[in-house]
């Protein structure tokens, strides 16, 4: 009987709650760690976000700028219309053509609308 006793005091310093089990210091940690991941996941979602409105390709190669401008001078493409706006390169991410031209055209794409030709 006196450790029931015992029990119920030990439950009642946690302000009156008896199902509370966890200490307050651990609480506390919980809270933070939980805090924490939240951020976490919320700044990579933004991240992701902007990567997808305002991300492109890498920039096409200096032989392949070179390529495209004498195919233009030449009169044989037209020029490539770039969207107006704040772009973000991003890495690894290259058009893999050999086609100067389509480099060029794809390097001025924003990744939102990658979908639209390649869309799978």
């Amino acid at each position: 009987m006196r450790s029931e006793d015992s029990h119920v005091q030990q439950t009642s310093r946690n302000d009156g709650d008896e199902a509370t089990a966890i200490p307050r210091p651990r609480l506390r940690w919980l809270k933070r760690l939980g805090i924490g991941f939240l951020v976490t996941v919320l700044v990579v979602i933004v991240l992701g976000v902007m990567a997808y409105e305002f991300g492109t390709m890498e920039p096409p190669t200096v032989q392949q700028r070179a390529a495209y401008a004498a195919l233009v001078r030449q009169g044989k493409m037209p020029p490539v219309q770039f969207e107006q706006g704040p772009r973000i390169p991003i890495p690894g991410c290259k058009c893999h053509s050999n086609d100067p031209y389509l480099a060029v055209q794809h390097s001025s794409v924003p990744i939102r609308q990658c979908s639209s030709c390649h869309g799978g």
